[in-house]
């Protein structure tokens, strides 16, 4: 027994570090900062691939073939930015702000709505223009809703400090009210993406099947539902079967 822990105490101090932080945890977040470093530079290169040619012949922007790159590259260098911030913030502070961090997620998805604010597009109205760029307030809102909902299953399953039907009210609060303000801007891939992320977060909390199994049969009736109330919803949902068949309208992105 006091070999057994006099070499477990030995391994740990020889355990290696990567940064200052024991490698068994450092290395797959370094996995993860390399292909999201790939990924943005690929988009990048798509980018210029497809909008060099528009860019360039337009005067408006300045016959540069680098406008929509440059764009993106300022965007990407913002988010670079906001990643370190997020990374050394304590997450559960943020957390346990949750009634700040949900006020602050239907105030912004609630702007969009506004006259003054929002930005239409294609018939939706998702963006807010702030000098010259464009925001999407419903990308904050899916992160926040995560946050919140992972922070009210830790506080229901894992501390006990609430009991099952102040969960539930809560989590129905928290989700419900901002999908139905992106619902009404429209923007039905986000809510798909929340309700999916809510869904995978039941299971890997470790609820009930049955009750995983329910809000999965939910989420696919809302799914249905959403992609057959109208006719421009009805064929973005059936062209994924054969994008090609419209590849220069509804199948452009997937074709």
């Amino acid at each position: 027994m006091v070999r057994t822990r006099r070499s477990r105490s030995q391994s740990a101090k020889q355990e290696r570090t990567l940064f200052g932080v024991p490698e068994r945890f450092m290395k797959p977040r370094i996995v993860l900062l390399v292909v999201v470093t790939l990924l943005v530079l690929f988009g990048l290169l798509m980018i210029y691939s497809a909008s060099s040619v528009t860019a360039m012949t337009n005067p408006d922007m300045g016959n540069n073939p680098f406008y929509f790159v440059t764009k993106q590259g300022i965007i990407a260098l913002v988010g670079t930015v906001l990643a370190v911030g997020l990374a050394v913030l304590d997450y559960r502070k943020l957390c346990r702000a949750w009634p700040v961090l949900f006020g602050g997620t239907v105030a912004i998805l609630a702007l969009v709505l506004m006259p003054f604010a929002g930005t239409d597009a294609l018939g939706a109205t998702r963006w807010i223009a702030i000098g010259g760029f464009t925001i999407q307030p419903s990308e904050f809102a899916k992160i926040s809703i995560i946050m919140m909902v992972a922070f009210l299953i830790q506080q229901y399953l894992v501390d006990g400090t609430i009991d099952q039907r102040r969960f539930i009210i809560t989590c129905a609060a928290v989700v419900v009210l901002p999908l139905l303000l992106i619902l009404r801007q429209p923007d039905k891939g986000t809510t798909l993406i929340i309700v999916t992320s809510i869904i995978v977060m039941a299971f890997l909390a470790g609820f009930d099947m049955r009750l995983v199994m329910m809000l999965g049969a939910a989420g696919t009736v809302v799914l249905l539902f959403l992609a057959t109330r109208d006719e421009y919803s009805r064929a973005r949902f059936l062209i994924g079967l054969n994008p090609w068949a419209d590849y220069s309208n509804t199948g452009y992105q997937l074709a």
